[in-house]
C-alpha cells in the first residue's frame, strides 16, 4: 500500500525511506517497517496513520517481533499477546550465538532451530498468514523465501528473488533433511 510502494521504488537508503514515510500522511494502515540498505544501515519504522517513530538499534542487528520498541509508540501497540516480549527475547537468543556475518545458509539454520520446546516462532509457526521464513540480503537486493507453506516454511528450500542487476544467480538453500523427499 501507499507509501510503502513509493519507498521501495524511490528510497536508496534507510534515511531516504524514513524521510519518505514521515512526509506522507495520512498513511493508509498502521504498520512496522524493518529497513535495511546496502551500506549496512538498519532501523525499525513504527507508524500509526498519523505519525512514524524510528527505532535505531545500538548493535548492527535487532530482532523484531511485530511490536513497538520506541517509548512513544508503546501506548499505541494494543495487540501484544502474552508471549510477545518473550518471542523477541527468544529470537535474540537464537541469533546471539551466530553473531558475526550471518549468511543466508546460517540464517536458514537459525530459522529452523527448534531446540527445546520454546523457539522463536512458537506462537505463529502454524499461521498461514505470517511471513516468518524469509531472509533478506540487502546488499544484493535479494529476498530468500521458502518454497514450503506454513507450518513447514522454515524447513523448505530457500529460493532467491533478486531485483535489479543480479551479479550471478544464487543456488537455492536446500530444504531441511526432515522435508526432503526420498528419491523415487
Amino acid at each position: 500500500s501507499y507509501p510503502h510502494r513509493r519507498v521501495l521504488q524511490k528510497a536508496r537508503s534507510v534515511d531516504d525511506a524514513i524521510r519518505l514515510f514521515q512526509s506522507d500522511f495520512p498513511i493508509v494502515i498502521s504498520s512496522f517497517g524493518v529497513l535495511a540498505d546496502a551500506a549496512g544501515d538498519i532501523a525499525l519504522l513504527e507508524c500509526t496513520t498519523a505519525r512514524c517513530e524510528v527505532f535505531r538499534p545500538e548493535a548492527d542487528w535487532f530482532a523484531h517481533s511485530n511490536h513497538a520498541r520506541t517509548a512513544s509508540m508503546m501506548s499505541e501497540d494494543l495487540y501484544r499477546g502474552p508471549d510477545s516480549l518473550d518471542r523477541r527475547w527468544l529470537m535474540e537468543r537464537a541469533v546471539e550465538s551466530h553473531l558475526g556475518r550471518i549468511d543466508v545458509a546460517r540464517a536458514a539454520r537459525i530459522l529452523r532451530d527448534r531446540s527445546g520446546h520454546e523457539f522463536p516462532n512458537a506462537s505463529v509457526v502454524g499461521n498461514l498468514f505470517v511471513l516468518n521464513a524469509v531472509v533478506v540480503e540487502p546488499a544484493r537486493g535479494t529476498l530468500w523465501h521458502s518454497d514450503a507453506m506454513q507450518p513447514y516454511a522454515p524447513f523448505g528450500a530457500y529460493v532467491p528473488l533478486t531485483i535489479g542487476d543480479a551479479s550471478a544467480p544464487s543456488a537455492p538453500i536446500p530444504a531441511a533433511i526432515s522435508l526432503q523427499m526420498p528419491p523415487k
